[in-house]
């Protein structure tokens, strides 16, 4: 647990100097700004995809830029030839981003949905996702390079991912899209927003689906992590 508090401070000086924090604040102040003129009141299904995307792909993002600018300054090297295993690096990174992310969501809630959403329910959601978004950051970036390499593979997958989504234009059923992790925690915010929006297999599906995810996320992490990010592919 030392190792993992040691790196836990070493990444929020890391955070801040790469501005990282004042990129959260500034991506959460035009969200919140936007909803903050809206005005009528928004459906839950578009409050679920403002607050996924506020939190979710944001951490997705900011573990890849993060890892991309240690590796330009050695850092990476530095950390494979050290005995802290990988394993200690990725829980500190994915701890210190998941509360970033899961912080800017309650804020968003507070500020703009409080009397719309159950508190609890949202934290459930907001943490889930953002330990799913970081650990697989962790395997979108792993073998990237350049910032457009990582960008170049990044972006079509969260546009994968955001199929799900489409559901709230009617264009597509959102069944048709289960086998996404982007369904399950869709349903868990709209599930916040409205608990009984959601049936008792729809819950159960959300929440069994997003573990699933996050389980094997860390995994996957590790070995991109090991392998490709610290390894170099070696």
């Amino acid at each position: 647990m030392d190792r993992v508090a040691t790196l836990l401070r070493w990444d929020i000086r890391i955070q801040a100097r790469y501005y990282i924090y004042a990129g959260a604040v500034f991506a959460f102040a035009i969200v919140a700004g936007m909803v903050a003129v809206v005005p009528f009141e928004l459906p839950a299904e578009i409050i679920a995809v403002l607050i996924l995307a506020d939190s979710g792909v944001i951490a997705f993002f900011m573990v890849g830029v993060l890892i991309l600018m240690e590796k330009s300054e050695g850092t990476m090297n530095a950390i494979g030839v050290t005995p802290t295993p990988a394993f200690v690096y990725v829980l500190a990174r994915s701890a210190s981003l998941a509360v970033l992310s899961v912080a800017g969501g309650m804020a968003l809630v507070l500020i703009d949905f409080a009397g719309r959403v159950d508190m609890v329910l949202m934290f459930a959601a907001l943490l889930s996702t953002s330990i799913m978004a970081v650990l697989w950051g962790f395997v979108a970036v792993a073998g990237a390079s350049t910032v457009n390499q990582y960008f170049g593979r990044a972006i079509p997958v969260v546009v994968l991912l955001a199929l799900p989504l489409l559901s709230i234009t009617g264009l597509i059923s959102i069944y048709w899209t289960i086998v996404f992790p982007s369904h399950a925690v869709f349903l868990l915010f709209i599930g916040a927003v409205e608990t009984d929006a959601l049936t008792s297999a729809e819950w159960i599906y959300a929440a069994l689906y997003s573990i699933a995810w996050i389980i094997a996320g860390w995994f996957v992490a590790l070995r991109a992590f090991d392998i490709q990010i610290v390894g170099d592919g070696k």
